[in-house]
């Protein structure tokens, strides 16, 4: 047996292809969801851009944190979309909505969890908020898998991953190399047929990143049960 597929219970090229799957298999909900998400970023990003050019750092900081707390909020029937995928369930449109009170806990975590993350970028070269990545990704899932509030979502998070750091780093990395083919169309330039381009690439990409996450979640919480 292969060390990824001994230590995640699923190989990476399983866990890419359960992703490609699972999106292709219904792309409209996860799209909608996806470009929701990344239009909330997107209305926040270019302000804080402007900001920055302008030298005005902590109003382009407050942008970016207001950002990617209501894109991560935003975000939440992504998950919930993905989980359903992944667990070879009906997605559900309207299940986010069958629980508001989760939309708060998801506001909770993904402030705590932004907070963080922005705040290692200033140190030992970004390396705070690689960890953060590592050891905070999945709660947005178990904010949509469960009642757990904000911070026991985070809590509950740091214990599915717990002695699979490494290999969770690795495939952070390798679908961080796959979302940078998503914008790989804004890189050769920069006008309305290209960011539309990327946009669409990044909906597909990031949707089946998310579906993938699910896989991996689901194996990791199966382990922590077990």
């Amino acid at each position: 047996m292969s060390q990824d597929t001994s230590t995640f219970g699923i190989s990476i090229p399983d866990i890419f292809r359960s992703g490609v799957r699972g999106y292709f298999a219904n792309p409209l909900p996860l799209s909608l969801a996806a470009a929701f998400t990344l239009g909330t970023l997107l209305a926040f990003r270019v302000p804080a851009q402007t900001a920055f050019n302008d030298g005005e750092l902590a109003l382009s900081l407050a942008y970016d944190m207001i950002g990617l707390i209501l894109a991560s909020i935003v975000a939440l029937p992504w998950y919930y979309y993905a989980l359903d995928q992944a667990d070879g369930r009906d997605i559900d449109l309207r299940r986010p909505l069958k629980k508001p009170g989760r939309f708060g806990a998801q506001a909770v975590a993904s402030f705590w969890f932004w907070a963080g993350f922005l705040l290692g970028l200033r140190y030992l070269f970004g390396i705070p908020s690689l960890l953060a990545l590592v050891f905070y990704a999945f709660y947005g899932f178990v904010v949509a898998d469960s009642d757990a509030r904000g911070l026991v979502a985070l809590g509950t998070s740091v214990r599915i991953g717990a002695g699979k750091r490494i290999g969770l780093a690795a495939i952070a990395a390798l679908f961080l190399l796959f979302n940078l083919l998503g914008a790989l169309a804004v890189g050769f330039a920069v006008n309305a047929l290209t960011i539309g381009l990327t946009l669409v690439g990044l909906i597909i990409t990031t949707s089946i990143t998310m579906v993938s996450g699910a896989h991996v979640y689901r194996v990791l919480e199966k382990e922590v049960e077990g």
